[in-house]
């Protein structure tokens, strides 16, 4: 079986410590999405369909940052706490998109993302540990990864 992590270790090295926020679409969400995106287009050679239950949207991909740099427990009741605050959006996704690793969908509206990826990426911070959010902080879902050869 291919390994994804050494294909894409140019821009994510071996051994790199990242740690993510993503939102989870439930299983219906999901699959309604793709049902926009048929499989037979996007599972063909150099390309893995993603399938529903994989979807997700990444909030934070805290980068030199793992489970064992912070108080996962902590981190989790804090952003759990925000996250019932935050006034409810909906995310529309748009047409694919062909990015490094993957076909993309990017979602909208940005500014009620973009609000939540600060709230997360703060919270983050407050465990007064160094990390670099990568530059991905927009909304979007892979719906296909790029493979070598037939999937």
């Amino acid at each position: 079986m291919e390994n994804f992590f050494e294909r894409v270790a140019k821009a994510w090295p071996v051994g790199r410590r990242d740690l993510h926020w993503h939102i989870l679409p439930a299983a219906s969400e999901g699959d309604a999405l793709l049902a926009s995106y048929p499989e037979a287009v996007f599972s063909r050679p150099g390309l893995s369909w993603v399938p529903g239950e994989w979807l997700h949207c990444t909030l934070l991909h805290a980068v030199g940052l793992s489970a064992d740099d912070v108080d996962v427990d902590a981190l989790v009741r804090d952003v759990h706490a925000h996250a019932q605050q935050v006034e409810p959006f909906t995310l529309t996704f748009d047409r694919p998109a062909i990015a490094p690793v993957a076909i993309e969908i990017s979602g909208w509206p940005g500014t009620p993302f973009t609000r939540l990826v600060d709230s997360i990426t703060q919270l983050t911070q407050e465990q007064r540990t160094a990390f670099r959010p990568a530059a991905s902080r927009y909304p979007h879902m892979s719906i296909a990864y790029t493979v070598i050869g037939r999937c």
